[in-house]
């Protein structure tokens, strides 16, 4: 945003996607560098009021992901254990397209993943951890991308 002061509710939806997204993403979207982002990672350490709106906007934000990826997962436990009673009542089933079968179990393992992925992210935005140059959180957006 070339120089200018960014309003404390653009840094914290910026800090907020980059959290679940891609650093690069999130800065090409609101047209801001990378060095700024890692300005704002430190910023949040020690700006109170900045956390505040971080934590408020990362709440909603959750609630929006908690309901849509419960939703996912909920239609994904049903349609495999439908096929698995198919598969039960007549095992012939299992043979004839156990793809589907797989690709379910591989959706819910994906949505699992996504949901551990937010506990991870919540974990380390509660304990101050927001730092670019942590391991742990580089890893945890490798998860996401």
């Amino acid at each position: 945003m070339n120089g200018l002061k960014v309003d404390d509710q653009v840094v914290a939806q910026v800090l907020i996607e980059s959290a679940y997204g891609s650093d690069e993403a999130t800065c090409a979207k609101y047209g801001v560098s990378l060095r700024s982002l890692q300005r704002y990672r430190r910023r949040l350490i020690t700006d109170d009021s900045l956390a505040k709106i971080v934590e408020r906007k990362r709440e909603a934000f959750d609630r929006q992901w908690a309901t849509t990826l419960n939703r996912a997962i909920g239609k994904a436990t049903s349609a495999i254990e439908a096929i698995a009673g198919e598969i039960a009542k007549d095992p012939k089933q299992a043979s004839k397209n156990p793809a589907i079968l797989e690709a379910l179990a591989k959706a819910l393992y994906t949505c699992a993943s996504v949901k551990l992925a937010n506990r991870v992210i919540d974990a380390r935005i509660s304990a101050g951890r927001f730092d670019a140059n942590d391991d742990e959180i580089d890893k945890t957006s490798e998860l996401s991308n």
